[in-house]
C-alpha cells in the first residue's frame, strides 16, 4: 500500500517530508500571525487605557485646575516612557503657552530619553531625538548637536529637523555640517526642514549658495531652501553669481534660476537673460522657464524662438512661458501651422481653458 510505495519510492517520501514540513510551517505561521495580532490588540488596549488615564488630569494641569504633582503622581515607574510618549503625541496639538506647560510635565523623565542615544539600536536613538525635540529641544540642545554626528541618516534627519524648529542661526549651521548623511531623502524636502527655521536659515543659506568650495549638492539645497523662504535678497545673490560665475555647476544655475522664477523682479533679468541660451539643456530649461515666470513681453521673441528647440522640456518651458505672458494668439498660429511644438502648445492651451471653466463654475455656485 501506501507505506510500500513510500518505502520503495525516495523520490516520493521526500515528496511527503517536504508536504508535511510545509503543512507544519503554515500552521506556525498561522499561530505567529494570532499571536501578533492578539498582542498588537493588548498593547493598543493597554495604551488606550493609559491615554484615557492621563488625559483628564493633562487638561486639568494645562487649565490650572491641579497642580503637575497630581499627574506625576499618576505615572507609575514602568510607564515612564509610555508617559512621555503621550506628552510629545500630546505637544503637538497645542501652542506655546501650553506647550511649554507639557515640557515641564515632561523635563523629569526626559535624562532617561536622553540616555537612549546610546542605543545600538538606530530606531531608539532616532526616537529618542523626536521626543527631545518635541519636548526639550533649548534644555537638550546639546543632545541634538550630538544625534547629528549618528551615522544612520534617519537619526541625522530627526535631529535636523529638532534643531531647525528652534529656529536659530547657530543650530542651522550645525545642521548643514551633517545633513549630508540624509542625502537619500530628496532635496525638496531636506528643504522643507532648512527652511522651518525661518529666518535663522536665511544667512546660513546665502553663505553657502555663493560659496565655491562647498558641494554642488550643499549648495542646491542651500539655494532651495532661500527659494522656500522667498528671500529676496538671494535674488539679488543669484543674480550676481550668474553674471559673475556663468561656468558655475549647471545644478547650481538651475536652483538659482528656479529661485529667479519665484521670486525675481525686472533687476534680476539680465541674470535670466545672460544663460537663456546656454549650450546646458538643464540650465536653457530653467532659464526660459524663469524668463515665462519672471520676464517682460519683451522676452517673448527670445520665447517664441525657443519653441523650435530640440529639447522638448525647453519646448514646453517656453510654451507656458508664452502662455503666462499673454501671448495666446501664438501658441494658436503654433496648432493651424502643424508645428512641432503645436500638440505642446494645445495641451497647454487646453489646460488654461479648463481652469477658467472651473473658475467660472465656483463663481456661479
Amino acid at each position: 500500500g501506501i507505506l510500500n510505495a513510500i518505502s520503495e519510492d525516495p523520490i516520493f517520501t521526500w515528496m511527503v517530508i517536504l508536504s508535511a514540513v510545509l503543512i507544519a510551517l503554515a500552521f506556525l505561521l498561522a499561530a505567529a500571525t494570532v499571536h501578533f495580532r492578539f498582542a498588537n490588540i493588548r498593547k493598543e488596549q493597554a495604551w488606550r487605557n493609559l491615554e484615557t488615564k492621563w488625559r483628564p488630569l493633562a487638561n486639568r494641569v494645562i487649565s490650572g485646575e491641579i497642580p503637575a504633582s497630581a499627574l506625576h503622581q499618576a505615572v507609575e515607574p514602568a510607564e515612564r516612557y509610555f508617559f512621555v510618549e503621550f506628552l510629545a503625541r500630546y505637544a503637538t496639538r497645542f501652542e506655546r503657552h501650553e506647550k511649554a506647560i507639557l515640557e515641564s510635565l515632561a523635563e523629569p523623565y526626559l535624562p532617561g530619553i536622553a540616555a537612549r542615544l546610546d542605543s545600538e539600536d538606530p530606531d531608539i536613538r532616532s526616537r529618542a531625538i523626536i521626543t527631545l525635540g518635541l519636548l526639550g529641544p533649548r534644555k537638550h540642545v546639546m543632545a541634538l548637536v550630538e544625534g547629528l554626528s549618528a551615522e544612520e541618516p534617519i537619526t541625522v534627519l530627526a535631529a535636523a529637523r529638532a534643531l531647525c524648529a528652534l529656529e536659530d542661526e547657530n543650530a542651522v549651521r550645525h545642521v548643514f555640517l551633517h545633513i549630508h548623511k540624509a542625502e537619500l531623502w530628496s532635496v525638496s524636502f531636506l528643504s522643507r526642514v532648512i527652511a522651518s527655521a525661518g529666518r535663522a536659515a536665511e544667512r546660513p543659506c546665502r553663505e553657502i549658495m555663493v560659496d565655491p568650495d562647498r558641494s554642488v549638492w550643499i549648495r542646491i539645497l542651500a539655494v532651495e531652501s532661500l527659494r522656500k523662504l522667498n528671500d529676496f535678497e538671494a535674488a539679488d545673490l543669484a543674480r550676481d553669481l550668474i553674471l559673475s560665475q556663468s561656468d558655475a555647476p549647471p545644478g547650481v544655475l538651475c536652483a538659482c534660476l528656479r529661485l529667479l522664477k519665484n521670486i525675481g523682479t525686472e533687476r534680476h533679468l539680465d541674470a535670466i537673460r545672460h544663460v537663456w541660451g546656454s549650450d546646458n539643456d538643464a540650465v536653457r530649461t530653467n532659464a526660459i522657464a524663469a524668463l515665462g515666470g519672471a520676464g517682460t513681453r519683451d522676452d517673448l521673441p527670445r520665447l517664441r524662438l525657443m519653441v523650435s528647440d530640440a529639447n522638448q522640456w525647453v519646448v514646453w518651458s517656453a510654451i507656458r512661458g508664452i502662455m503666462n505672458l499673454g501671448d495666446r494668439d501664438f501658441l494658436r498660429d503654433l496648432v493651424k501651422a502643424g508645428h512641432k511644438a503645436g500638440p505642446a502648445a494645445q495641451a497647454v492651451l487646453d489646460e488654461v481653458s479648463a481652469g477658467h471653466e472651473g473658475l467660472l463654475q465656483a463663481e456661479r455656485l
